[in-house]
């Protein structure tokens, strides 16, 4: 980390002089601060920090949004107070049932922002939500709970440390799927300048900013991590069929299912991550042939998930317990078009990026055919498994947050999207479309933390009343307020 601080320090101080020389040209500011963005974004060093360059960017946004005066008390929130409270119940509280959940409540939270995670069973009251993006959060709440002790500040699990704590959380966990992701797409040669701008696109054109930033203490910011890990994990197993690599493949395949059992899914993009057929199949028979290494996967497989039983038998004495009610999957009811195209919550209306990056598929057909085959025979299942939910729209929340774990494979789809450009006038015109929709993704992002987008009764006359339309925030005026009643 030091060696590529003082590289970067170089690179600014190498054009150092070149800078001071255009602040004392006669141009207009404007024309000097656009001067001064190509010249850093043409840097042939950039391609070695982008991750820590969007890293320092998240920082800067968080802090502004979260950190300051009360903001921070809203950090852990709705859904994520369910995933999050493992940890104060169990480190802190040693409690099965949640009973400080209200105490909590009353302290920090305000009345609109109040949200009961727990449900009843039997007698008993118990979490509704899954273990798995606890185990993610542990180490930064054992940090936060110490600065607590240190610092003096109340050491009951909701206080300023852990609430920032779990932000940074969120944002560790982006950035090392980003790492992983860049790892995997080094593996296709593409170039770097490439990955470099796809990761661009991920960061600050996708709904990921939102979930790393805004809403941190949801799972998908650490589900895209530890995908991405899986994802560049299978690739090098495929590639060297080694037992290390494989066991902690399957270690992680438990963990993604321990936070959200429905993105074991991911076992379906194997034949794609295996890069051909007769790798997948080679890797199969490696598997199978190590009769220890086949145990210990469906060991792991066993024992990680098993952490979800564990809880629900202590909660409440029993091993199995459905906790989400009348929510449930029915792949006979899909919402396919719904999912994808709707104004209430559709992936491509709030995320265009997306759709763009399908057009990789142009480019992919001429390179590899299995992978094209298995790659959007998954997207395709995938998708459709995501709409089957009964709450299709994912109840509060800002565009479709399921897919943020898949994002990986639509980068993919991305950089093939870019190797299609080769001339000069077409790589302006679609750079400015990918720029254009990514100030729209910000735009949509800063709407909806001011209730200007709906978090969950949008429809087309609502979407278009208000589409580019930050002025009125800046006047604090909301022209879709009807929606709030």
């Amino acid at each position: 980390m030091k060696n590529k601080i003082l590289a970067l320090k170089e690179i600014f101080l190498d054009n150092f002089l070149r800078i001071e020389k255009l602040c004392e040209c006669r141009l207009p500011v404007s024309s000097k601060i656009n001067i001064l963005v190509l010249q850093f974004l043409s840097l042939k060093y950039f391609a070695k920090f982008e991750i820590l360059i969007i890293g320092l960017i998240f920082i800067i946004c968080a802090s502004n949004i979260n950190w300051g005066k009360d903001r921070w008390k809203d950090i852990i929130a709705t859904d994520g107070k369910g995933y999050y409270a493992y940890l104060p119940a169990i480190f802190i509280y040693h409690d099965a049932s949640f009973s400080f959940h209200n105490e909590i409540e009353q302290k920090y939270y305000p009345p609109y922002s109040r949200y009961d995670y727990r449900i009843k069973y039997g007698e008993q009251t118990i979490n509704k939500y899954f273990a798995g993006t606890a185990i993610a959060e542990l180490p930064f709440f054992a940090i936060a709970h110490v600065c607590a002790l240190v610092f003096h500040q109340p050491a009951d699990g909701y206080s300023f440390p852990y609430q920032v704590a779990i932000n940074i959380a969120a944002i560790f966990y982006t950035l090392a799927g980003f790492w992983f992701l860049k790892k995997w797409l080094q593996q296709y040669n593409f170039k770097p300048s490439l990955i470099s701008l796809t990761l661009l696109c991920m960061a600050f054109g996708t709904h990921l900013f939102y979930y790393a930033v805004d809403d941190a203490s949801l799972s998908h910011a650490y589900s895209f991590g530890i995908t991405s890990a899986f994802i560049f994990l299978a690739d090098q197993f495929f590639r060297n069929k080694n037992e290390k690599q494989w066991l902690l493949l399957v270690a992680l395949l438990a963990w993604i299912i321990l936070i959200r059992p429905v993105n074991g899914i991911i076992v379906l993009a194997l034949p794609f991550l295996a890069g051909n057929k007769r790798a997948l199949l080679e890797g199969i028979a490696f598997v199978l042939r190590k009769k220890t290494i086949f145990v210990l996967s469906l060991l792991l497989l066993f024992c990680i998930p098993g952490i979800q039983l564990l809880a629900y038998y202590w909660q409440t004495g029993h091993y199995f317990v459905y906790t989400y009610g009348s929510e449930h999957l029915d792949l006979l009811q899909p919402h396919f078009m719904d999912f994808l195209f709707s104004y209430k919550k559709g992936l491509f209306i709030y995320t265009p990026l997306l759709f763009l990056s399908l057009f990789g598929f142009l480019h992919f057909a001429k390179t590899n055919k299995w992978q094209l085959i298995t790659l959007s025979g998954f997207l395709v299942i995938l998708i459709y498994v995501l709409s089957c939910w009964s709450v299709w729209w994912y109840g509060g929340s800002f565009s479709q947050r399921p897919v943020i774990e898949f994002l990986p494979f639509f980068a993919f789809l991305l950089c093939h999207f870019f190797q299609l450009i080769k001339k000069r006038i077409p790589a302006i015109m679609i750079g400015t479309a990918f720029l254009f929709l990514m100030v729209l993704n910000q735009v949509q992002i800063y709407q909806y933390r001011y209730n200007v987008i709906h978090w969950e009764n949008m429809d087309k006359e609502h979407y278009w009343r208000v589409f580019l339309r930050i002025d009125q925030i800046m006047k604090n005026e909301n022209a879709n307020k009807d929606l709030l009643r």
